[in-house]
């Protein structure tokens, strides 16, 4: 019953800071965009903008704010467990440290696949968002010349595309989760066969490897998660980085005024 009460505390805590900043990330937005010149602001059309709030925010939400907080959780999870077990068993506790530490490196050699995936489905949501605009905007025109046809066609390729871009940026990350897996079960395999070879040796009871098997999951499954969780932090860094530059601006709409009421 303690498990289930702490559970859902810990989750109602996460969803409402990530709901939080994400409501922090809309209004700098939109204040950044309201702050910008009329120059600056015709430098991207209105779906451009339109992703930036529907799409672009949305992924940054899932990608980075619930992975910083379940890398976090995690962390922690993984230290606690980590002294505790080497305090009972250096041995097993240094194996499944270089485990640990090997599985940090993994998002590593997914890092650009990822980034392109992300970046593709980003310009595709774009291109989505434009099509979809010049449809709704023109309806009438379209209606009155019946090229009804040509633009839905025109929309199903798009969306095709925006299909395909999704699941590219949602199953790539996926692939190092797998190998994180991979990792997890070599890991309890070795912790097995060193349980077994201290306790023939004699050098530890078999009742503290079954205390310390308790502890071995809480270390596993971050080693499992870690990866996954990090190499979808790094694929965000695309999506931030076309928000960062209209975030926290200040305003400046003194320029913008009439010379009739500088008095």
């Amino acid at each position: 019953g303690l498990d289930i009460v702490l559970s859902l505390v810990k989750h109602r805590a996460r969803f409402a800071m990530v709901q939080k900043c994400t409501d922090t990330l809309r209004r700098d937005l939109m204040g950044g965009i309201l702050s910008n010149s009329p120059s600056e602001f015709g430098r991207r059309d209105a779906a451009g903008y339109t992703a930036l709030f529907s799409n672009h925010i949305e992924r940054l939400k899932d990608l980075l704010l619930f992975n910083l907080c379940r890398i976090h959780e995690q962390i922690w999870s993984l230290l606690l467990s980590m002294v505790t077990l080497v305090y009972f068993s250096p041995i097993m506790g240094a194996f499944l440290l270089a485990i640990g530490v090997f599985s940090v490196f993994i998002p590593h050699f997914f890092e650009k696949g990822i980034q392109r995936k992300q970046e593709a489905q980003m310009e595709k949501a774009e291109n989505h968002l434009a099509i979809l605009r010049d449809i709704l905007n023109g309806y009438w025109i379209i209606k009155n010349h019946c090229v009804e046809k040509q633009f839905r066609k025109k929309y199903e390729h798009a969306s095709a595309e925006l299909s395909q871009a999704d699941f590219q940026s949602e199953y790539y990350p996926y692939m190092t989760s797998t190998i994180s897996t991979a990792v997890t079960t070599v890991a309890f395999i070795g912790i097995i066969s060193i349980g077994a070879y201290l306790v023939i040796r004699g050098r530890i009871a078999v009742s503290i490897i079954l205390t310390l098997s308790q502890l071995i999951g809480s270390v596993l499954v971050p080693i499992e998660l870690m990866p996954q969780y990090v190499s979808q932090v790094k694929g965000a860094r695309r999506v931030l980085r076309e928000v960062t530059p209209y975030l926290k601006k200040e305003p400046q709409t003194a320029g913008f005024l009439p010379a009739a009421s500088a008095g």
